[in-house]
């Protein structure tokens, strides 16, 4: 949410970042507020809810933690290089009545500690997305990532809205799944074989002596679901993945809605 008024910081950043990706203060940078509908619909696309943990990479004027905490009962986080803005926001936090809810510090977002964050907010030139992006991968499954304005590359995004002529891309995490796995039920054993690229899964299934590819097939986080056909039936199938490994199978017919699903045993 901010324009530098200093060419070497205006080369990497655009107006409305919130953040300068240098290391040194700049307490006479000015910035570009975001506007209210369009933090508002960041916040919403990740179903920001109380409780959520949202982490803003160059906060600005910390609308977007204070907004979060206010208006979706989440406790915010800010990071912001610019010492003025970062007073500006705890003022604004504590006028909001939501001073012990969000929290702002001064430092580099690049060098920011993201972990424990279950939404990550920021508005960054592509080739800094993509600097950001190794350690965006690297989270926990399912955490959630909003960017107002600028997508991921190849990473493509989960979910796209346009608010007021503004862009604002979504993704969760996908988990680690590419692999062959296996898992056991009632003396039949299946046989996954999986590939992977971020959250787009392909791959077949080995069941009964028979080989099939996996159908409709969809990485949300940590779960994975696809549908196999054999002679004999269909199946709707789910998995659910952590720390690269499977631990978790279910299969269930078409349209149930897994309600009853049957469990199967994961090999070690």
């Amino acid at each position: 949410m901010r324009r530098s008024l200093l060419p070497t910081l205006f080369s990497l950043l655009l107006p409305g970042l919130a953040a300068p990706c240098q290391a040194e203060t700049r307490p006479d940078v000015g910035f570009i507020q975001t506007p209210e509908p369009v933090v508002r619909a960041m916040l919403e696309v990740a179903d920001t809810a109380p409780g959520d943990r949202v982490l803003d990479l160059g906060s600005g004027d910390g609308r977007i933690p204070i907004m979060a905490a206010v208006e979706f009962g989440a406790e915010g986080r800010g990071i912001e290089i610019d010492g003025q803005l970062v007073k500006l926001s705890r003022q604004r936090a504590e006028a909001a009545g939501v001073g012990e809810a969000v929290q702002f510090e001064q430092g580099d977002l690049f060098e920011a500690d993201l972990s424990g964050a279950d939404i990550i907010t920021l508005y960054l030139l592509p080739e800094l997305n993509q600097r950001l992006k190794p350690s965006l991968l690297s989270l926990p499954s399912g955490t959630r990532i909003v960017s107002h304005e600028f997508d991921m590359g190849r990473w493509q995004a989960d979910d796209y809205r346009a608010v007021n002529q503004r862009k604002i891309y979504f993704w969760r995490v996908p988990a680690a799944v590419a692999g062959e796995w296996r898992a056991s039920r009632q003396g039949k054993e299946i046989k996954l074989r999986l590939e992977q690229n971020y959250q787009r899964v392909w791959g077949e299934a080995e069941l009964d002596g028979l080989i099939t590819d996996l159908r409709d097939v969809r990485l949300d986080g940590d779960t994975l679901r696809f549908r196999i056909r054999t002679e004999a039936s269909q199946r709707v199938m789910r998995a659910r993945f952590r720390h690269g490994r499977l631990i978790e199978l279910q299969s269930a017919p078409p349209l149930s809605g897994f309600s009853p699903a049957s469990q199967w045993k994961v090999a070690d």
